[in-house]
């Protein structure tokens, strides 16, 4: 099979690497994962050409904005479950009255940024495209989401 335009943008390196991963480059450090993932999607649009590349082109790409952290709760990363830039949560939702609203509300505004970003690359490619967007089973409700009008939430 062919891996030309293969890219795995979770840093996997496979067997070689201990766990198979590849940890960030200092230089992405502190860096919103939106940003780095939109980045390299746009890099692997403008690679792979415009209308003059008869093939075609596959790319499956997994934000994770809109989504609490896994790590340890005693971690300072881990007791703070939701995270955005702050100066998205300032700029955006300063009027926003809960902590956990306007952490939330400036995640899905970068994730739209990142659309934005890598729909903006499919049309300067000028070939056909179709989006789809996906979606788990919601927000943890007792972390201050709603998932209306579908009911429950993550347990």
């Amino acid at each position: 099979a062919s891996t030309e335009f293969c890219t795995d943008l979770s840093n996997s390196s496979g067997p070689v690497e201990a766990n198979g991963v590849r940890p960030a480059l200092d230089s992405l450090n502190g860096t919103y994962d939106q940003e780095i993932f939109a980045a390299e999607a746009v890099r692997l649009i403008d690679q792979h050409g415009g209308p003059e590349n008869p093939a075609g082109m596959y790319m499956y790409l997994a934000f994770q904005n809109v989504h609490t952290t896994s790590q340890n709760p005693r971690t300072l990363s881990g007791s703070q479950p939701f995270q955005a830039p702050c100066l998205t949560v300032d700029t955006h939702y300063g009027t926003t009255v809960l902590d956990a609203h306007k952490v939330l509300g400036a995640m899905v505004t970068e994730l739209d940024y990142g659309v934005g970003n890598v729909t903006a690359a499919l049309e300067a490619a000028g070939r056909p495209w179709l989006m789809i967007f996906t979606a788990d089973n919601g927000g943890p409700v007792d972390l201050g989401n709603t998932n209306a009008p579908l009911r429950g939430g993550k347990h």
